[in-house]
């Protein structure tokens, strides 16, 4: 793309500045009295809109393939973050259930240390 614009801004805009100037200084005729001249730059002419129509259509062949690499690569992002988000809804799952069991184990904790606190001292027997 940067080769493209390049080639137009050295080729293109001098040339047709120079076709657009001979215009301004003979309105009726481009070059007075030389059929040739006027044959060449109209052949300039054509031969710069064709090149124009040659570099519109790599700059289109380019965007088309840039939009296709933007789509696979979208297509791509989504499976990742499919995938990311069954990951994160497994370890939120997990991340509960260790919850539940924990909560249940405080319970068992609570009880065992009350039976602890409630049995008498064997230190003391002695």
């Amino acid at each position: 793309m940067q080769i493209t614009g390049f080639l137009f801004w050295i080729v293109v805009m001098p040339v047709s500045s120079v076709a657009v100037l001979a215009q301004v200084d003979f309105p009726t005729q481009l070059v007075s009295g030389s059929n040739w001249v006027n044959a060449g730059l109209g052949g300039i002419a054509i031969a710069l809109i064709g090149l124009i129509g040659w570099l519109l259509k790599l700059w289109v062949s380019e965007r088309k393939e840039s939009i296709e690499q933007q789509s696979k690569s979208t297509e791509r992002l989504m499976q990742v973050m499919d995938k990311s988000n069954e990951v994160i809804g497994g370890n939120t799952r997990a991340i509960e259930a260790v919850c539940r069991q924990s909560e249940g184990m405080a319970g068992k904790v609570d009880e065992m240390r009350d039976r602890l606190l409630r049995r008498p001292c064997m230190a003391d027997e002695k």
